[in-house]
């Protein structure tokens, strides 16, 4: 029989990977750059004769090649860009075989450049420079900043987490500073709260890109130019805010009560006074002048220009302010301090919003060579306040009248400013503004947001509805009528000692705070037990005089006893509550800043806004309702004192007025109709 040799030919699995188109680190990963033109990451996999490859990608996208045995993740698809440190998983897989490359794919640095207008200005060398903005304007994270954005191919959250931000003093020793994150990881902020000289620089991290960077000099705010043409030198000493939509803040510390504050800016001595605007109104600076520090060599021919750079939420760059004065002659021999007034400069219209500008930046440079060149002059801070429209005398009348027929106090001024800051001006966003003032008075308490200014020593003081109970001071009565101090009086809302103000200052503080924005619509309402002494034939037959309306939350016993005509509940305490016809104030509601203002009161003061029908309670905070809405959710019945007990030591007080709707006390509600409410200004009651 034949002998057969045959060779058995086995064939031993293998998978190798090879990549093109991107550089490994030592970390294994490989890494390449974005390229808007194309190109890929090319991944070929070697495997025995016939073997299928099977490709899985993670964290981004890809395709295999024709033949199979490639896959490319190309290099100009956004969705390759993954946050720093998530790697693109390509996976390979022939029979039992499984590899895997981590790749990663840069974003392209293709710039830096500061943000045009944020507080970086460009000298005539073409060098960037800032100013020192710390003083009363904070420092660290609180600082004023310059602001550089780094540009990114493409241009995702995802590419800008790449990047690596470093900046350095250029002075030795070398000091590394702290950078600010304005927009994620693409605008980084410098703070302005020191005077160096500093360089910025951005990579990306992994990438043998080129690192951009911009020096930026930071330099004190400054008193004055020197240097300029023929020897001059100047400073800054005063200007007038001014402009048609301008309106004086009213002073609020007893030594100027009721007094403007001044238009003038001076530099010696030092002054910034508040300054009031309506928005969408032209900003003029007035009587500009400029004291000479040293004298010119020969005729010099000076203007002025003044910078101011607000935010604008809706562009990409500031609103920029700014305008030139004409030219004025400083001649030789002109005595040292000696003054040269520019006139005035329109800067342009304010933005169409309420804003609180405190401070706002005026950057001043001058110019003695037709406005070729220009050098920084000074830095200039002043409060500055845009309300939605010009202030307009409330009905509540005119108190304030030493600074005209309006509330504009600097606390009022600066509170409903802030609250409603962004807001839109003009009359078709009165109701939205309205609304934005009102939701000072609606934080959860303890509220920090209704303060006064002028506070008799310390920080400004939290503002307190009904007494001051750690104090034991009685609440102001008046906003502004300069009433007695204590011992024999309240005081008023700025003259009180604690800060405690009673409901109808804070129904004033309300109206005064629309009108001040514009609307002075709102009316002051007093609300009062319907009994005959208020309401005559109309009060509700049982109701008696000397009754007081019952704050919720009340506690009421014996709900089938209840009738919403009369009194049918004794007033215990709620120790001796024992749920027979008895009630009880359970747990006191809340007011401003004050957790236990009293359960009943024989009067409240609230406010009606003419417009809507809607009535506002800022004593408590509460939600705005019509009438009955109101009426409802704040409050639990009447109480009347028992003619027949003897009024000394303490009298028994029957309560009522109230109709059950449920087991729980919250279902307790008033008659709608045993409680007055009179209109002061239209000077009638309401149904």
């Amino acid at each position: 029989m034949p002998f057969e040799l045959r060779a058995l030919i086995t064939c031993i699995p293998y998978l190798r990977l090879e990549v093109a188109g991107a550089t490994q680190l030592s970390s294994g990963t490989w890494i390449a750059d974005y390229n808007p033109a194309g190109g890929n990451v090319t991944i070929t996999a070697y495997a025995p004769l016939a073997t299928p490859i099977v490709w899985a990608i993670a964290n981004g996208v890809g395709a295999p090649g024709l033949n199979g045995d490639t896959y490319d993740v190309p290099l100009n698809n956004a969705l390759n860009i993954n946050p720093m440190g998530t790697s693109i998983q390509v996976t390979a897989t022939a029979g039992p075989l499984t590899q895997t490359v981590s790749a990663e794919v840069k974003p392209l640095l293709t710039g830096l450049d500061w943000v045009a207008g944020q507080y970086a200005f460009v000298d005539p060398n073409g060098g960037w420079y800032a100013y020192d903005l710390s003083g009363p304007l904070g420092a660290g994270a609180n600082a004023i900043t310059a602001n550089l954005q780094a540009a990114v191919q493409p241009s995702t959250a995802n590419a800008w987490t790449h990047l690596v931000w470093t900046a350095a003093t250029t002075a030795l020793p070398l000091a590394p500073m702290p950078l600010i994150p304005i927009n994620g990881n693409q605008v980084q902020g410098i703070p302005l709260d020191a005077t160096r000289n500093l360089r910025v620089t951005v990579e990306v991290s992994g990438s043998t890109q080129a690192i951009r960077q911009q020096d930026l000099d930071v330099r004190p705010p400054g008193n004055g130019a020197n240097g300029l043409a023929n020897s001059l030198g100047l400073t800054l000493d005063a200007f007038t805010f001014a402009g048609a939509g301008r309106f004086s803040v009213a002073q609020e510390d007893n030594a100027n009560f009721n007094q403007p504050y001044p238009a003038l800016w001076q530099r010696n001595p030092a002054r910034s006074p508040p300054q009031g605007y309506s928005a969408n109104s032209a900003l003029s600076l007035n009587g500009i002048t400029l004291g000479v520090a040293n004298a010119p060599t020969a005729p010099t021919q000076v203007q002025a220009r003044a910078c101011i750079l607000l935010a604008n939420p809706g562009g990409a760059g500031p609103i920029l302010l700014q305008a030139t004065s004409p030219a004025v002659a400083v001649n030789p021999g002109v005595v040292l301090g000696a003054s040269a007034v520019l006139g005035t400069l329109v800067l342009g219209n304010l933005p169409n919003r309420v804003m609180r500008l405190t401070p706002l930046l005026i950057f001043w440079e001058v110019s003695t060579n037709a406005g070729r060149a220009w050098s920084p002059l000074a830095v200039t801070e002043s409060p500055v306040y845009v309300t939605a429209q010009m202030p307009v005398a409330t009905t509540r009348g005119p108190l304030n009248s030493g600074a005209g027929p309006v509330f504009t106090y600097l606390s009022l001024v600066d509170m409903s400013c802030g609250s409603a800051e962004g807001q839109a001006g003009g009359p078709g966003n009165a109701s939205a503004v309205k609304a934005a003032i009102y939701s000072l008075f609606n934080p959860a308490n303890p509220n920090p947001q209704v303060r006064r200014l002028n506070a008799p020593a310390g920080p400004p003081s939290n503002l307190i509805y009904w007494w001051n109970h750690a104090a034991g001071a009685q609440p102001a009565q008046s906003l502004n009528g300069r009433s007695p101090l204590p011992p024999f009086g309240g005081g008023d809302l700025f003259s009180n000692p604690n800060s405690n103000i009673a409901c109808g200052v804070w129904a004033d503080l309300l109206i005064a705070m629309w009108a001040l924005h514009g609307d002075g619509t709102a009316h002051k309402i007093q609300v009062m037990a319907a009994s005959p002494a208020n309401r005559g034939a109309n009060a509700l037959a049982n109701v008696v005089n000397g009754s007081v309306f019952l704050v919720r939350n009340w506690l009421y016993g014996a709900h089938g006893a209840l009738d919403a005509n009369n009194y049918t509940h004794q007033a215990v305490s709620l120790a001796t509550f024992n749920a027979v016809s008895q009630v009880a104030a359970p747990d006191p509601v809340a007011g401003q800043n004050n957790p236990t203002p009293p359960e009943g009161f024989e009067n409240h003061y609230i406010v009606l806004d003419t417009t809507t029908g809607n009535f506002y309670d800022p004593s408590y905070g509460t939600v705005p309702q019509n009438r009955n809405g109101w009426v409802t959710v704040s409050l639990a019945g009447l109480a009347a004192p028992r003619l027949a007990a003897p009024r000394l030591p303490l009298p028994v007080w029957d309560a009522g007025f109230a109709t059950a709707f449920g087991p729980n006390p919250s279902d307790i509600d008033p008659n709608l109709q045993s409680v007055a409410l009179r209109d002061e200004m239209a000077g009638n009651w309401i149904p």
